[in-house]
Protein backbone atom coordinates (compact mmCIF):
# COMPACT_ATOMS: atom_id res chain seq x y z
CA UNK A 1 0.00 0.00 0.00
CA UNK A 2 3.18 2.79 0.86
CA UNK A 3 4.56 1.70 -2.63
CA UNK A 4 1.56 2.58 -4.48
CA UNK A 5 0.95 5.97 -2.47
CA UNK A 6 4.49 6.69 -3.57
CA UNK A 7 3.86 5.61 -7.15
CA UNK A 8 0.65 7.77 -7.45
CA UNK A 9 2.78 11.04 -5.59
CA UNK A 10 5.12 10.70 -8.30
CA UNK A 11 2.75 10.07 -11.25
CA UNK A 12 1.39 13.44 -9.75
CA UNK A 13 4.35 14.98 -9.30
CA UNK A 14 5.79 13.98 -12.64
CA UNK A 15 2.28 15.74 -14.14
CA UNK A 16 2.36 18.91 -12.06
CA UNK A 17 6.03 19.79 -13.09
CA UNK A 18 5.43 18.72 -16.98
CA UNK A 19 2.13 21.02 -16.90
CA UNK A 20 3.36 24.16 -14.97
CA UNK A 21 7.46 24.20 -14.37
CA UNK A 22 7.11 27.14 -12.27
CA UNK A 23 4.78 26.16 -10.34
CA UNK A 24 1.20 23.83 -10.01
CA UNK A 25 -2.13 25.97 -10.48
CA UNK A 26 -5.73 24.80 -10.03
CA UNK A 27 -8.16 25.82 -13.00
CA UNK A 28 -11.34 27.57 -12.31
CA UNK A 29 -13.25 24.41 -12.54
CA UNK A 30 -11.15 22.63 -9.84
CA UNK A 31 -11.52 25.93 -7.36
CA UNK A 32 -15.39 26.33 -8.19
CA UNK A 33 -15.24 22.33 -7.41
CA UNK A 34 -13.32 22.48 -4.26
CA UNK A 35 -15.21 25.90 -2.94
CA UNK A 36 -18.76 23.68 -3.19
CA UNK A 37 -16.85 20.15 -2.09
CA UNK A 38 -15.90 22.07 1.52
CA UNK A 39 -19.46 23.58 1.27
CA UNK A 40 -20.91 20.21 1.19
CA UNK A 41 -18.91 18.63 3.39
CA UNK A 42 -20.11 21.55 6.21
CA UNK A 43 -16.95 23.55 6.19
CA UNK A 44 -18.00 26.40 8.63
CA UNK A 45 -16.63 29.49 6.44
CA UNK A 46 -17.38 30.45 3.11
CA UNK A 47 -14.98 29.77 0.79
CA UNK A 48 -14.63 32.15 -2.27
CA UNK A 49 -12.52 31.38 -5.57
CA UNK A 50 -10.67 34.75 -4.49
CA UNK A 51 -9.29 33.52 -1.53
CA UNK A 52 -6.42 31.90 -3.71
CA UNK A 53 -6.00 34.63 -6.25
CA UNK A 54 -3.23 35.06 -4.00
CA UNK A 55 -1.09 32.55 -1.44
CA UNK A 56 -3.29 32.05 1.65
CA UNK A 57 -1.43 29.28 3.86
CA UNK A 58 -3.59 30.86 6.58
CA UNK A 59 -6.78 29.31 4.67
CA UNK A 60 -4.91 26.49 3.39
CA UNK A 61 -4.07 25.71 7.28
CA UNK A 62 -7.36 26.14 8.43
CA UNK A 63 -9.08 23.75 6.01
CA UNK A 64 -6.60 21.25 6.79
CA UNK A 65 -7.06 21.28 9.91
CA UNK A 66 -10.65 20.74 9.69
CA UNK A 67 -10.30 17.99 7.59
CA UNK A 68 -7.85 16.57 10.23
CA UNK A 69 -10.08 16.80 12.65
CA UNK A 70 -13.30 15.64 10.52
CA UNK A 71 -11.18 12.50 10.17
CA UNK A 72 -9.83 11.98 13.72
CA UNK A 73 -11.65 14.02 16.42
CA UNK A 74 -9.13 13.37 19.21
CA UNK A 75 -5.91 14.63 17.88
CA UNK A 76 -3.38 17.36 18.51
CA UNK A 77 -1.11 19.07 16.26
CA UNK A 78 0.39 21.80 16.63
CA UNK A 79 -1.35 25.28 15.38
CA UNK A 80 1.69 27.88 15.10
CA UNK A 81 2.29 28.64 11.45
CA UNK A 82 3.95 31.82 11.77
CA UNK A 83 7.12 31.02 10.51
CA UNK A 84 8.33 28.81 7.74
CA UNK A 85 9.71 26.09 9.78
CA UNK A 86 6.58 26.12 11.77
CA UNK A 87 4.54 25.70 8.88
CA UNK A 88 6.57 22.36 7.09
CA UNK A 89 6.07 21.23 11.21
CA UNK A 90 2.31 21.65 10.51
CA UNK A 91 2.30 20.07 7.09
CA UNK A 92 4.41 17.33 8.32
CA UNK A 93 1.70 16.79 10.70
CA UNK A 94 -0.85 16.41 9.28
CA UNK A 95 0.79 13.86 6.58
CA UNK A 96 2.22 11.85 9.72
CA UNK A 97 -1.87 11.86 11.27
CA UNK A 98 -3.17 10.79 7.71
CA UNK A 99 -0.54 7.97 6.99
CA UNK A 100 -0.70 6.43 9.92
CA UNK A 101 -4.54 6.54 10.38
Amino acid sequence: ERGQLDAQCNRHKRTCQASSPARATMSFRELRNFCEIMRSLGYHRLISMDNFRTPNFELVADILDWLLHRFEPGCAIPDDISTEAHRVQFIKSIVEKVILK
